[in-house]
This record gives C-alpha cells, sequence and structure tokens, in this order.
C-alpha cells in the first residue's frame, strides 16, 4: 500500500513537471511594418562615372517585385528593357545591351514595386541614380496631368521631357526624361539638367515611348520649359532622402489630357440584328451621304429606308422587300469619302458581307405563336401601368420597325377625375432624328391621373404590319416634388456652353449663352448636381478636342466649386464669377 502511494506521487509530480515544462506555442509580436531597406549596392546609388552593365542592390531582407513592368520607369528611357531580378537578398539590375549616353544622369524608378515577402510592406518611390559623367543631374520639374474634359486626375500617363524641341520629337524619337502620373496625376520628373525642353505628356497605348498610335491621348505645353539653376535664395527645401542636397524649387506645371479627333474615315463594324436591319457604324461623322450598292442580288431602286441616330456616325437601313430580307447573307459595296496622301476627300470602296442567321430557339418559338400574333406590331411607351410622368416630360412611342402611316385621331390621352375620363388635347410630333420614335405633349395637371389608350390599326409600319389595343393608367408628380436651379452666370466674355450634370457628370441639360445671363434649370429632382461651363471658342456648339501637330489646345471648361444640393419645393440661386477662372 505504501509503495502503491509512492508511486501515485511520483506520477503526478512527473505529470506536473512536464506540463510545465511544455513549450508553447508564440502567440506572435508586433506587426511588421518596415519596408526593406538598402544595406549597400554596387556601385553606390548617386554614383558617377557608371560603365558597367550591371547593378547590384543589397537589402536587410527578402523582398519581392510587386507589379514591376507597370511601375518601372528609367530615365532616360533604354533602348532594350533591362533584366531585374531578385536573388535573394539581392536585386541584380542587368542593363544588357543598352549603350548608355555620355554625361547624362540615369533614373530607376521603382516607385512602390519592391515590398517584403512576409507583410507586402513597400519602399515609397524608390530610386537608384547613377551618372555617365561628372556629375548627378539634380533639378526637377513636378505637376498634374489632367483629363481635359472633366478635369479629373489622370493616373498612368508618361510625361516625357525633349531636348530635341521640333515638334516631331515626340513622334520620331526617345524623350531625354520621363517620369509616370501617379493615381492623382501627380508627376514628378528628377534629376534633370538645365536646359530648355519641349513637354508633353502621353497615355502610351503600345508602350514605346512615341506618340505614334490613333487614339493616344496626349498633353501639350504651349510653350517651351526652360529648368536652371536660378539664384541661390530660391533654394528652399533639403532632401535628405535622396542625397542630402539643397534642391531648387522645381516649376510645377498642369497639363491637360486629351484624345485627338481622329482623321482617318473607317468602317468600325457592320451589323445585321434581324433579317430586315442593317447598321453600319464608322469611326466619325460622314461628310457626304453613304452610297450601299447592291452586289449579289437586284434590288429595286427604293428598297431600303435609312434612318439616322443620335450618333451621326451610325447608319441603319430598313429592308422594304421580304424577298431580299429573307436572304440569309447579304453582299454590299460602301462608298464613302476618305482622305488621300495630300488631304484631299476622295470616295472609297468598301465590300461587306452581311449575315444574318434566325436563333433556333427563336425559330422554334415562332412556330408556336399563331399568326395573329405574329402579326402584331408591338409598341414601346416610356410610361408604365401605375408610373408618374414628370410634369415637363413626353410620352414617348417607339416603334419596332419604321412607320408608314399614324392615325392620331386612334390616340387617346384621357384625364381622369373620380370616375371621368375626359379627352385631352395634345401635340403628336415625330422625333427629329429617328423615325421611330413618335412624342405626345400636354400641359399635365400636377398630381393626376391619366390614361393613354392606343386603338387597334392606329400604327401601321412598312410591312404592313399594325399595332394591338393599348390602355396603360400612370399618374403625374405633385409639383412641390421638384426643385429649381437658378444660375447667374457673370463675365461671359464669348460664347459658353453652361451644363447641368449628375453626380457621375452625365449631362442631364444644358444653355448656349453668349453675354451675362441668369440660366435656369427647372423640374429638378431633389438630389446632388454638378455645374460645368465650356468655353466654346469656335462657337459650335460643342466641346471640341485639341490638335498637337496643329499646336490647338482643347476647349476650356470649368466646373462650379461646390456641390449643387437641390432640395424639393426649394429654390437656389447662386452667382457664377467664371471669368477669372478662365484664365488657366
Amino acid at each position: 500500500m505504501k509503495q502503491a502511494l509512492q508511486g501515485l506521487i511520483l506520477l503526478i509530480l512527473a505529470l506536473l513537471y512536464f506540463q510545465c515544462a511544455r513549450v508553447g506555442t508564440p502567440t506572435g509580436g508586433e506587426k511588421d511594418i518596415s519596408p526593406p531597406r538598402v544595406k549597400k549596392s554596387i556601385p553606390e546609388n548617386y554614383s558617377i562615372h557608371f560603365e558597367g552593365d550591371k547593378i547590384e542592390i543589397n537589402f536587410n531582407e527578402f523582398f519581392r517585385l510587386k507589379e514591376l513592368d507597370q511601375k518601372l520607369v528609367v530615365s532616360p528611357p533604354l533602348v532594350e528593357k533591362p533584366e531585374i531580378l531578385p536573388k535573394g537578398k539581392t536585386l541584380v539590375i542587368d542593363l544588357k545591351n543598352n549603350e548608355l549616353r555620355e554625361n547624362t544622369t540615369y533614373t530607376f524608378n521603382f516607385s512602390d514595386a519592391i515590398v517584403d515577402n512576409n507583410e507586402g510592406n513597400a519602399i515609397e518611390n524608390f530610386e537608384f541614380v547613377f551618372s555617365t559623367g561628372n556629375t548627378i543631374d539634380s533639378l526637377s520639374v513636378t505637376g498634374t496631368i489632367i483629363r481635359a474634359f472633366d478635369l479629373q486626375p489622370e493616373e498612368d500617363v508618361f510625361v516625357m521631357l525633349y531636348e530635341n524641341l521640333n515638334d516631331s520629337a515626340p513622334i520620331i524619337e526617345f524623350p531625354a526624361y520621363i517620369a509616370k502620373a501617379d493615381d492623382e496625376g501627380k508627376f514628378r520628373v528628377n534629376n534633370i539638367k538645365a536646359d530648355t525642353f519641349r513637354v508633353i505628356g502621353l497615355k502610351d497605348m503600345n508602350l514605346n515611348y512615341k506618340f505614334d498610335l490613333a487614339g493616344e491621348p496626349i498633353a501639350f505645353m504651349d510653350s517651351l520649359l526652360f529648368i536652371g539653376m536660378g539664384k541661390k535664395t530660391e533654394l528652399v527645401r533639403v532632401d535628405t532622402t535622396q542625397t542630402g542636397k539643397a534642391l531648387i524649387k522645381p516649376p510645377n506645371i498642369k497639363l491637360y489630357l486629351f484624345t485627338e479627333e481622329e482623321e482617318e474615315q473607317y468602317l468600325k463594324s457592320s451589323e445585321r440584328p434581324s433579317s430586315y436591319q442593317i447598321i453600319f457604324i464608322f469611326n466619325k461623322p460622314l461628310t457626304t451621304e453613304l452610297i450601299v450598292n447592291p452586289v449579289d442580288f437586284s434590288p429595286p431602286d427604293d428598297w431600303y429606308l435609312k434612318e439616322d441616330y443620335q450618333n451621326v456616325d451610325t447608319i441603319s437601313y430598313w429592308i422594304k422587300d421580304s424577298t431580299i430580307a429573307n436572304a440569309e447573307v447579304l453582299t454590299a459595296e460602301l462608298i464613302y469619302p476618305v482622305k488621300d496622301s495630300t488631304g484631299v476627300f476622295k470616295p472609297y470602296s468598301d465590300t461587306v458581307t452581311l449575315r444574318y442567321s434566325k436563333p433556333v430557339k427563336a425559330r422554334r418559338k415562332r412556330r408556336q405563336e399563331t399568326e395573329e400574333e405574329e402579326q402584331l406590331l408591338k409598341l414601346g411607351i416610356n410610361v408604365t401601368r401605375g408610373s408618374k410622368l414628370d410634369l415637363n416630360g413626353n410620352i414617348l412611342i417607339e416603334s419596332p420597325t419604321p412607320v408608314l402611316n399614324i392615325d392620331t385621331s386612334m390616340i387617346n390621352i384621357l384625364e381622369i377625375e373620380d370616375t371621368v375620363e375626359i379627352e385631352q388635347e395634345y401635340r403628336f410630333f415625330i422625333d427629329s432624328i429617328r423615325i421611330r420614335k413618335f412624342w405626345i405633349r400636354l400641359p399635365w395637371e400636377e398630381n393626376s391621373s391619366y390614361k393613354i389608350w392606343i386603338e387597334p390599326g392606329a400604327f401601321e409600319d412598312i410591312y404592313g404590319i399594325k399595332n394591338d389595343t393599348v390602355i396603360i393608367p400612370f399618374r403625374t408628380k405633385k409639383m412641390d416634388f421638384y426643385g429649381n436651379l437658378i444660375v447667374s452666370v457673370q463675365n461671359v466674355e464669348t460664347g459658353v456652353i453652361v451644363q447641368l450634370l449628375d453626380e457621375k457628370n452625365n449631362k442631364l441639360k444644358e444653355e448656349h449663352i453668349e453675354n451675362d445671363k441668369v440660366v435656369k434649370f427647372t423640374y429638378l429632382y431633389p438630389k446632388k448636381y454638378k455645374l460645368k461651363v465650356i468655353f466654346d471658342k469656335n462657337k459650335n456648339g460643342i466641346w471640341d478636342t485639341g490638335n498637337y501637330l496643329k499646336k490647338i489646345q482643347p476647349e476650356k471648361v470649368l466646373f462650379y466649386s461646390k456641390e449643387i444640393d437641390i432640395r424639393a419645393n426649394w429654390d437656389l440661386e447662386i452667382d457664377w464669377d467664371i471669368e477669372a477662372k478662365n484664365k488657366k
């Protein structure tokens, strides 16, 4: 018994010993928030008389490269892309076969592409700099890239400085210096020598550092930029993060980015969404009428009906002959004007093949439909049962196909008071652009009940198909639902376009004015809006883009400095002096 008790005591002591001696799992220390740090490099950062073809940068910890291709900018650009690879804690830059310029400072801007392995902490704006000459150039230029149309910053735009001051330089050669705008549109070109430069911004779509691709957004300074050493009194700060040397306050510029209007005319696409409809979409509006010549079919002279779109670069043709429409494939020759090498418009011939195959499901569905259902013209109407129409709104009726005959005596608008239906007089008109759209306009009573009643056969399309009965009850909104904006536009020196925008910069309304005027925007929903002015220099009623080689800047725009908050049953009056802001 005594021995058993002693054994039990020893067992308990052993268990207690092992439990106390057990190694626990670490709960973890503080989170690493430090980015990799450079310990040394060969050669040293900011070295002069560089003659090698390889650079090694050693860090204090393991690291990785994040989106290097998108973030690394080498200034001046190299002809051949260098090879950059991490090897342990060392970053190796192989300059390959690039021939470096004499007496030139090179800057490798990694942005935040170098991050640690564990937490992804990045070295912000890391640059490695060396010179092939006796000195490191230390001047810089800063600025912002802004979209000319809406004044919003644009990221990933290359800002390029050229020693060659000819207009053609951005088209034919690499820049002398280059930087890239960040997500706020801000840029900084560092390590520049004192000189005079041509400055452009370029959204380089093919990444070849040249303005040589149609549709590449560009920005440019009207004048040349001189960057000099200045006076000693202009030394305003010390850059301790790089060289520790005092720097001259850099010039700060704004570049307004735009996309040039394409001069070359071409057909973007041709479509046949139904057997009876053909659509041609061009890259820009045609200067003359499009000629369509049949190739593999022989129609009468009036075999189609033309329909234009709001976007005047789009043209639709409705085939009137059912025999032609039933053909699965149609081939046509298009003739439209194109500029030749001398800039003169000449007819150009383009052959297109238009194919339409009815989907299998659609064919099955059509077989199941009755002949009567197949022959109904289904009208689209912008009011639905129980919906509320704006007091300044119109009823829109849209036909799926062009209409040949309309009997307006069979179109009725009724106001309903209690149970009494009172017929209303209205104006009926065809849309000025779209031949399949029709509008009904009348002075609506607020908060009232109405009904639109379209009798069978009121509309007949070019194929002889008529509509069925349409009856839709709806209401109008209350007058006190709306707010109004009254803008006193002051110091108008030339024609301007005053626009009301929603929060996403979509245009809602606009008015063209030639001098100081009070502009009223009425029947506004209670929400937030923006105000914009376009300085319509050529008075053509639209915003015009720029052209680099012609030295034409895009037309200036201006936004009202505050957000417009419209409240229900409220008139908001504001004064807007646009004169001072126009001088940018």
